[in-house]
């Protein structure tokens, strides 16, 4: 027995299609949200990052101070 093609679209497929494209629509939703969370916290952690390097620099920059008024 040979399987054949039959090209009659019913319920099923419909129902099928419909759950496709729900699912797909969700999961771009969520990759969108997902993605956007991320961005804020790269943008977070830059602010902490350059703060952290300011404030590092400003206490090499007060042992240098400390350095020079030791020395005198």
């Amino acid at each position: 027995m040979t399987p054949r093609f039959d090209p009659t679209i019913n319920l099923g497929h419909l129902i099928s299609l419909g759950g496709v494209i729900v699912v797909v629509g969700a999961s771009l939703y969520l990759t969108d949200y997902r993605l956007n969370a991320l961005e804020r916290n790269v943008e977070k952690l830059s602010t902490v990052i350059i703060q952290a390097a300011r404030t590092d620099e400003r206490l090499k920059d007060h042992d240098r101070r400390l350095d020079n008024l030791e020395r005198r």
